[in-house]
């Protein structure tokens, strides 16, 4: 961005937006190894009353926990922020387009410039301008 514009291209806007699924799904994957392997343990096997388990239960399961959380949400941000950026190239791309036409059709409905064998006028033609037509 330079400046007071800023370029967009919605095609590669798009394409980027997609590409976020994919970090999404590695931490999917990556949890549901975890969860999987933790689960096939059982329940608390790092085992019971010693020093060592009270600890691991009071420190690492917590932390793990909150880890966990996390990146269930990450992952949910991850797909969010990719679909909308999704959405906002299309909106961005509509956007353009419909520009294009209206800038198209002003040109074709300008007044034609007195004297301009092409027809396609200048601000002289215009009300107000040069040639003051009302």
């Amino acid at each position: 961005m330079s400046g007071d514009h800023l370029f967009v291209g919605p095609d590669l806007m798009a394409r980027y937006g997609a590409m976020l699924n994919e970090p999404a799904d590695l931490i999917q994957e990556i949890l549901a190894e975890y969860r999987s392997g933790r689960d096939s343990l059982g329940e608390r096997p790092w085992g019971h009353g010693d020093d060592i388990a009270k600890v691991f239960e009071e420190k690492f399961v917590p932390g793990a926990e909150k880890l966990e959380e996390y990146l269930d949400v990450l992952t949910e941000v991850l797909r969010e922020t990719g679909l909308n950026t999704v959405d906002n190239a299309e909106a961005l791309r509509r956007a353009d387009l419909g520009g294009e036409e209206i800038g198209l059709d002003l040109v074709r409905n300008m007044p034609d410039t007195p004297g301009d064998p092409g027809g396609i006028g200048d601000l002289g033609g215009l009300p107000g301008g040069r040639y003051g037509r009302g």
